[in-house]
């Protein structure tokens, strides 16, 4: 499309950003778009299309530093592809992505992921990494359970290093990561734990919906989940191999995708001779975004 002009935006263009997304995403206008301009992402992170000077597209590319064969990678997030409507279909996203990547490349990111839409994104070199498998759990009347509490942002990191230390491409995280994580589960849900495990939850009708969940045996964390709130449905790394006989499998999901900037970068010191070889050792990934 003639006289779109693709760049970062500026400071003073932030709020454009912010009202493209509620525009675009309109279920998060509002709590979770005020507290994620506010405190996930910034205005250096966005890149964005402009017609004549109009904001009419953008995307966010958050930092997102991996681990494979325990190396931490430097790659980032790509969130929030968005398009006014008005200007969809015109091939402005996929200039916006191929603009991204080019960027990227150039600041030493060796990797992009984000959350799959297969039939779009592998046009780009995007590639299924972790896949997940989704269950429903209902609680039984008068069960036996052990209550679980709201845990720390220190308590959460301690949980979670060895479980992503389990899995391929889990996200380096920080104690600052679980702060925000925990901000974010309080916009419209909770955190939980009990024992070696812990989840963030989502209050929906009929059931709450674990949308992150961290332990190797969570069995005892969801079985008091469901015995306190009647139903959960929850989601379980594939490579985990979970089964249960009080829950109900769903389905698969294909949960995140990755493209290699630098492919070189991203094999190196992991001991894997192809990204397919690196995915094969079971992949995880758990952020939204």
């Amino acid at each position: 499309m003639t006289c779109i002009e693709i760049r970062p935006i500026e400071l003073r263009e932030y709020p454009l950003a912010r009202a493209l997304w509620d525009e675009c995403f309109a279920e998060d206008a509002g709590g979770y778009s005020s507290w994620y301009f506010e405190k996930k992402t910034g205005y250096g992170n966005v890149l964005a299309a402009f017609y004549k000077g109009e904001l009419v597209a953008a995307l966010h590319a958050l930092d997102y530093p991996l681990t494979f064969g325990g190396q931490v990678k430097s790659c980032a997030m790509i969130a929030g592809v968005a398009t006014r409507h008005s200007f969809r279909h015109r091939g402005i996203a996929g200039e916006l992505i191929r603009a991204a990547h080019k960027r990227l490349s150039a600041s030493g990111t060796c990797a992009a992921v984000l959350k799959p839409d297969v039939d779009f994104y592998a046009q780009f070199g995007y590639v299924p990494l972790a896949y997940f498998d989704r269950w429903m759990m209902a609680g039984s009347d008068g069960a036996p359970h052990r209550s679980f509490h709201s845990p720390t942002a220190g308590e959460m990191l301690e949980l979670y290093r060895p479980f992503a230390s389990s899995f391929e491409g889990m996200m380096a995280r920080s104690e600052g990561d679980m702060r925000l994580s925990l901000e974010e589960a309080g916009i419209n849900g909770f955190a939980a734990a009990l024992g070696d495990s812990y989840a963030l939850c989502t209050p929906l009708e009929g059931y709450i919906d674990v949308y992150e969940l961290v332990s190797l045996r969570p069995e005892e964390l969801l079985s008091s989940l469901a015995a306190e709130y009647g139903r959960i449905r929850f989601k379980t790394p594939r490579p985990m191999g979970f089964s249960s006989e009080k829950a109900v499998w769903e389905g698969e999901l294909m949960f995140s995708m990755i493209c290699p900037l630098d492919e070189g970068e991203l094999l190196r010191g992991t001991g894997a001779g192809s990204l397919g070889e690196l995915i094969g050792r079971g992949a995880c990934t758990l952020e939204y975004c």
